[in-house]
């Protein structure tokens, strides 16, 4: 899995929450520039050290952010 699997993933998705989820993703790799992009069921999501961290996905009303560990949400 890869960042190109990531651009395909949001390239299907529909303004505003392309925009909405690029943005999440820019924040996130700034915050750590080491995570790993996948995607982990079905939807964007970012690993350290071989573990989930969190993920992102938009639905038909809404954008969703996924905290695997509690320790991420201070940093976002």
């Amino acid at each position: 899995m890869s960042s190109e699997e990531v651009d395909r993933h949001l390239a299907k998705i529909a303004e505003p929450h392309r925009s909405t989820l690029q943005s999440l993703r820019q924040t996130i790799l700034e915050i750590i520039p080491e995570a790993e992009e996948v995607i982990s069921y079905g939807f964007p999501g970012y690993k350290v050290e071989g573990k989930i961290i969190c993920g992102f996905d938009a639905f038909k009303n809404h954008c969703s952010y996924f905290p695997h560990s509690s320790l991420v949400i201070p940093e976002l």
